[in-house]
């Protein structure tokens, strides 16, 4: 088999695209990084949300997408079935000690806890200062169409805040 001057010339545009993709990936955080290590020296058993960033056999070393936020790691430990759906229950059926976690559920209980915390920092100063009597607690006395101004503003600074992490 003889190569061509132009068929070399995309192999090695091929491999230099794919190193430069390599070195734009970011390096692994220390979370990922004792996931591996724990792996390879057998210290500990992989959990199921850390043997994810293993299931990659094409690449030499798998260290996953982007790190888990801590809401997610803190909630996957706890056994509920809230967060186990059909297709889990009927993976895990005859094995008892097999839990399986459906990740669209979970996502879906830290959006809703994410929400209520968001309506309660909404909602609790307005409460707060419609509960206060006496013009000296409350400095100023807001008409309607001023405490609305004030809700909207205030909805999105948190839109911002929150669509930004």
């Amino acid at each position: 088999m003889q190569l061509t001057l132009h068929s070399l010339v995309l192999i090695i545009d091929q491999l230099l695209l794919q190193q430069s993709q390599i070195l734009a990936l970011s390096p692994a955080s220390s979370y990922q990084y004792r996931i591996l290590n724990n792996y390879i020296e057998g210290k500990n058993p992989i959990l199921d949300e850390e043997a994810g960033s293993l299931r990659h056999p094409q690449d030499l070393v798998a260290l996953g997408g982007p790190e888990r936020d801590w809401i997610y790691r803190s909630l996957e430990k706890y056994d509920w079935d809230i967060f186990t759906g059909k297709k889990q229950r009927q993976a895990a059926e005859n094995r008892s000690y097999l839990h399986l976690t459906s990740q669209t559920r979970l996502r879906r209980v830290v959006r809703t806890l994410v929400l209520l915390v968001c309506l309660f920092f909404l909602l609790a100063p307005i409460l707060a200062l419609a509960n206060i009597k006496g013009r000296k607690g409350r400095l100023a006395v807001a008409r309607n169409f001023e405490i609305a101004a004030a809700l909207a503003a205030y909805a999105a600074v948190v839109v911002v805040f929150l669509s930004a992490t």
